[in-house]
């Protein structure tokens, strides 16, 4: 039977293997600690130098428990549990990410969550559908965030079942905030501007006034998926696109990681 003290060694080890494998800046080495709560599937609380810190999983979006008004999004509750099965009472190794900050404007703690096996809880809540990539940030392990969620979307697990994914026209998307949807309509207009933080992004617009109605958006980052630039090949094209209805400072949107969620014409 592992030890603490080995099971602490194997942790620290695998943090800094987790390090070695990010794609820009060495990051730091992770601390080990222990998990004493779960708040939902993104959020942990830990013990940490004597003090109890609240963390946030980076790179990763759950469904809110919203436990002031007792109505838990659709599959919040699955991933809370899926998260609480992981880690809870158990130690891990938080790692911050070189390219992302400290903590967040909630004063938590923003780490990747390595587990005892090796597993990076971040991923595996992608990769089994309990959770979506979160990318609005820069991140070294975006391209293994956004790899996991095709991989959940193709396989359609979790949240991309089939039976989850609601079958909608583009204007009805404000109904559907913060789900997965299959949203219908042409692209009216289509551009790609640059920009200082993401680089050059494409917006697919489903209606000329944008600013009210649902958005395809596309960053650079991910154009080597589409071939080019995606404003050119979606533009006047009837299309299904799938993805998760987000709010992005006042405006509905979609954000679009692989032209396997854009399908066209039908």
């Amino acid at each position: 039977m592992i030890g603490h003290r080995q099971r602490r060694v194997i942790l620290l080890a695998a943090a800094l293997l987790f390090a070695g494998a990010c794609n820009s800046a060495e990051a730091p080495p992770g601390d080990s600690v222990r998990v004493i709560q779960v708040r939902d599937g993104d959020t942990v609380v830990v013990e940490l130098a004597g003090r109890n810190e609240n963390v946030r999983l980076l790179g990763v979006d759950t469904p809110e428990m919203n436990y002031k008004t007792g109505e838990p999004e659709p599959f919040a509750l699955e991933a809370t549990l899926f998260v609480r099965e992981k880690v809870e009472g158990r130690s891990v190794v938080l790692t911050p990410d070189p390219l992302n900050q400290d903590r967040d404007h909630y004063g938590r703690l923003l780490r990747y969550v390595l587990l005892e096996n090796g597993d990076l809880l971040n991923l595996e809540l992608i990769r089994n559908g309990y959770g979506f990539a979160f990318l609005e940030f820069p991140l070294s392990n975006r391209e293994r965030l956004v790899e996991a969620e095709i991989e959940a979307r193709n396989a359609g697990r979790g949240l991309w079942a089939e039976s989850r994914i609601r079958k909608i026209q583009y204007d009805e998307a404000v109904l559907f905030e913060g789900l997965a949807v299959a949203a219908r309509g042409t692209i009216v207009a289509a551009r790609t501007i640059n920009t200082k933080a993401d680089g050059r992004i494409s917006f697919l617009n489903f209606h000329t006034d944008y600013k009210r109605y649902l958005t395809v958006v596309i960053k650079e980052a991910d154009f080597r998926r589409f071939g080019g630039d995606p404003a050119d090949r979606y533009r006047g094209e009837t299309v299904t696109v799938t993805g998760r209805v987000r709010e992005h400072r006042g405006r509905l949107q979609i954000q679009a990681v692989d032209p396997g969620q854009i399908a066209t014409g039908g």
